[in-house]
């Protein structure tokens, strides 16, 4: 059975970095930071909307 094990080790800000790793059923097969940055959906959608009705 494979699984992968993400753990936050840092958050600054609106930004958030993880630690994953993945596992066979034998020994560790991947491991890296994986970043994300959290938004606000009103602000992010405000400044999606034009460029949305550019292109329909």
């Amino acid at each position: 059975m494979n699984s992968a094990s993400p753990r936050n080790i840092a958050t600054e800000g609106t930004r958030v970095t993880f630690h994953v790793e993945a596992r066979d059923e034998h020994e560790s097969i991947a491991r890296g930071l994986h970043q994300r940055i959290v938004i606000r959906i009103e602000s992010f959608a405000g400044r999606v909307a034009p460029k949305t009705k550019a292109y329909s």
